[in-house]
């Protein structure tokens, strides 16, 4: 079942709100009180101070009132999981599934044709010779945080929509991956996650001079199924097919609760699979060219 309205991701931060310093007594002796003849209008008005809270504080505040995991959880369909080896899946696996619920997470290897990932590999360079790409810190769209920390990524991105039909502009190779993930990968989702149809598509590129991505979360955890605010699923698709162990470009999972954290090589044909809300990740500074083909699920 959907959350309760108690349990929706805005009342779960008033109640953390509420935890902090609250307002003295009101006193019972009503001589207690000031008079009318004490008020004094002349008297500096008490400025209200508002204490400013970071993304990453309120993703532990809300943490310790209850794992992220088990918030995300409450969107899988319960009985669709016990049933996954009847699905009929397309790009997952019976195991991928469990692996997601139980984990927040799931590498896939081998998930498309190592020579459409070449293809779409040499796409995306002529895509970046051709100034296609724009710095990632630059972009700004309606709802974005405009206290933002410029300084934690140096990648370069584009937007891109499976709706148009790139093999009339010399991109047939990522189109095909564009689809796999828009017709096969979301159609499994579908059938064991509450989603909201709205997908967001970029492909990004990492310079070989240590670009990098610090600590971040692509969302809040959220449980309403109604929400439409929040990423629910990000799905990664590496376009590396020359990549070698010393290259860079790593994502890496922070682990918790005493975990390791996981370094997940961008190797071509790789695509990397975890719940928005839940999984704290970076990418490692690169020392060689590195794209990606990220898909962000509501």
């Amino acid at each position: 079942m959907a959350e309760s309205v108690d349990n929706s991701l805005t009342d779960r931060i008033l109640r953390l709100v509420s935890k902090q310093d609250s307002l003295p007594e009101f006193p019972a002796d009503a001589e207690d009180l000031p008079s009318d003849y004490e008020y004094d209008p002349d008297a500096d008005e008490e400025i209200e101070e508002v204490e400013e809270i970071s993304e990453n504080d309120l993703l532990q505040y809300l943490e310790s009132e209850r794992s992220a995991l088990s918030v995300a959880k409450q969107l899988f369909f319960t009985e669709q999981l016990e049933n996954a080896n009847q699905l009929q899946l397309q790009v997952l696996s019976p195991d991928d599934v469990h692996t997601l619920y139980n984990v927040g997470a799931v590498v896939i290897d081998n998930v498309i044709d190592p020579a459409i990932i070449r293809g779409a590999n040499q796409e995306a360079a002529v895509m970046k010779d051709n100034g296609e790409f724009q710095p990632a810190q630059q972009y700004r769209k309606e709802g974005d945080d405009m206290f933002r920390d410029e300084t934690a990524r140096d990648d370069q991105t584009v937007w891109l929509d499976p709706a148009i039909d790139y093999e009339q502009e010399s991109k047939q190779h990522l189109n095909q991956v564009l689809r796999m993930i828009s017709q096969g990968l979301l159609q499994d989702l579908s059938k064991i996650i509450h989603l909201n149809g709205k997908v967001e598509y970029q492909l990004a590129y990492y310079h070989p001079q240590n670009a990098r991505y610090e600590r971040h979360r692509d969302a809040f955890p959220v449980s309403d199924r109604e929400d439409v605010t929040q990423r629910r699923v990000t799905a990664i698709v590496y376009l590396n097919p020359d990549w070698v162990q010393g290259d860079g470009g790593e994502l890496r999972i922070f682990g918790k609760n005493g975990e390791a954290d996981q370094d997940i090589a961008p190797i071509a044909s790789r695509m990397v699979v975890f719940l928005s809300g839940v999984a704290d990740h970076a990418v490692v500074a690169a020392s060689q060219d590195r794209y990606a083909l990220t898909a962000w699920i509501r």
